[in-house]
């Protein structure tokens, strides 16, 4: 799981501040790299981990409870690419 979060790594201000307004707007590029080279369930799963409105915002519980995660779909493989 906490590999999903690697893909918001960030290195600079700069780039910090582009990451946290976008997800603070809800739109999430899943098309530029590394994005492509994710599974759609790993994709599924970060956008529903970072909805805005914490209502609508999976809880823990479903995070662990995602195919992602539960069905073995998830990689213990290091995602390579750089900001």
């Amino acid at each position: 799981m906490l590999h999903s979060f690697g893909l918001l790594m960030v290195v600079n201000p700069e780039t910090e501040k582009g990451i946290f307004d976008t997800i603070l707007q809800g739109h999430i590029d899943c098309e530029s790299k590394p994005w492509p080279s994710i599974s759609n369930g790993a994709k599924d799963l970060v956008k529903k981990m970072l909805t805005p409105n914490p209502k609508k915002r999976v809880t823990a519980a479903q995070v662990l409870d995602h195919p992602w995660l539960k069905d073995g779909e998830a990689s213990d493989k290091p995602i390579q690419f750089s900001l």
